[in-house]
């Protein structure tokens, strides 16, 4: 039996399954209720490998929306890394783990005033315009309040990138202004004194396992960059070349040739460098955020009741799309496939079966695998489902049917911290007067 397509999990002498010298199962029986568990060891090595491959001239913007669990948001803080968020809430999140706003980018369409207002009074590092809307706000908050505020110009290119799993570029879109607009905006942006323009952001796709088109990626970015900025005689400090980097989730998948990107992408850098005069002195960014904690983390849940129906096996779970959405194949799958997963004690892994994993919900689409190939399981076994430390808990469902949150375990120097929501969901009821008449 094949274990996770990371090669960061092993079979230890129990026939447990183990991760970073941790058995999972040993764990599982300590904790009440399905969980998520993430490994900073493994977020670790990520950043790490990554920014030493990377030329020292460009920087690591972790994706908050990825995974804003405050322990993995303290972790990036100690590596140094920077942030870009997409909503005043994780602005909050990123203050209550003590991140500095100078080193946070606030992306995202649907900026609303409160929350740019915040980001100016604040001074974010920068915050990437999607929208006219957007910088006619921003001017009259700068006007209003006297204040600068540090803008990007996020394009939303007419070129669709090529071999990446999602495409947000080269499309109509609610990300980002057109390439064929954008002079426009840029030139109203340089019209006003408190407006700091400090370079260009593109997000053109995402999860792509192929480096020469990651590359080729990173190469267009930088020619749009100069056809707009350089072309106005701007020198532009910051190139945000957005993400794409994935990581292997199915059974076939091929991990990302890292070290080819970085290497193409320092040619690519000093080429551009020697080479265009107002980009001599810019430094570039790298937006991640699946790619360094996706293979962190692992949801792991408990069978509570095994069936036949008409033929077919089902394995049915106390969690399911209401803690993970992306296992379910309903968070941008184009083709459903079956995350790895798999039982954490392996009694017999010569003798497998086909069957369908589940959650608890009164729903047909909580299925988390369907005819996958498993090791016989039984009531009160528990499974893994890997590479679940990006997208998980916050992109789903949670309030379906109203279960229990699962906990989350973050693992660090043999310690394990357990953050648990506490009696639920809490409202706040408010009532106001009001009359049609008025």
């Amino acid at each position: 039996m094949k274990l996770p397509i990371n090669s960061i999990a092993h079979i230890n002498t129990l026939g447990h399954i183990e991760m970073e010298g941790y058995d999972l199962l040993d764990i599982a029986r300590k904790i009440d209720g399905p969980f998520y568990i993430y490994f900073a060891s493994v977020i670790e090595k990520q950043y790490k490998r990554l920014k030493a491959l990377l030329p020292t001239n460009m920087d690591i913007c972790y994706a908050v929306k990825a995974n804003p669990n405050r322990e993995i948001l303290t972790l990036f803080k100690t590596l140094k890394s920077a942030f870009d968020i997409s909503s005043g809430g994780e602005f909050s999140r990123c203050m209550d783990a003590g991140i500095s706003p100078q080193k946070i980018s606030f992306s995202g369409p649907g900026k609303d005033y409160k929350e740019l207002s915040e980001a100016i009074r604040n001074k974010l590092f920068a915050i990437s315009v999607e929208s006219r809307r957007e910088v006619d706000e921003i001017i009259h908050i700068a006007d209003t309040t006297a204040s600068t505020a540090n803008v990007m110009l996020r394009i939303n290119p007419t070129r669709k990138p090529e071999r990446f799993s999602l495409k947000m570029g080269g499309l109509p879109s609610q990300f980002g202004i057109d390439e064929e607009t954008a002079l426009e905006i840029i030139r109203m942006i340089k019209k006003h004194d408190l407006l700091d323009l400090m370079g260009i952001h593109v997000f053109n796709g995402t999860q792509c396992l192929d480096a020469r088109a990651i590359v080729e990626n990173i190469s267009e970015m930088i020619e749009i960059a100069k056809r707009l900025f350089l072309h106005e005689g701007i020198e532009l400090r910051y190139i945000n070349l957005g993400g794409g980097f994935g990581i292997p989730y199915y059974e076939g998948d091929r991990e990302l040739n890292l070290e080819e990107v970085c290497n193409a992408v320092k040619d690519i850098i000093i080429y551009t460098q020697e080479t265009s005069h107002g980009l001599k002195n810019t430094r570039f960014i790298l937006e991640l955020g699946r790619f360094l904690v996706a293979q962190s983390g692992i949801y792991i849940a408990k069978v509570i009741d095994i069936k036949i129906s008409r033929g077919k096996k089902f394995i049915i779970l106390n969690g399911g799309m209401n803690h993970h959405l992306a296992a379910s194949g309903n968070f941008g799958q184009v083709l459903r496939r079956n995350y790895c997963m798999y039982p954490l004690e392996l009694r017999d892994k010569n003798r497998l079966e086909k069957v369908n994993i589940v959650g608890p919900l009164c729903t047909s689409i909580d299925r988390l695998a369907s005819d996958i190939q498993l090791p016989v399981l039984m009531i009160g076994d528990y499974i893994g489902i890997f590479n679940s430390g990006a997208y998980g808990l916050t992109a789903s469902p949670i309030l379906f049917l109203l279960h229990n949150l699962p906990a989350e375990v973050f693992v660090s120097d043999e310690e394990l911290k357990i953050v648990r929501a506490t009696g639920g969901i809490q409202y706040e009821t408010q009532t106001i007067r009001y009359s049609a008449h008025q």
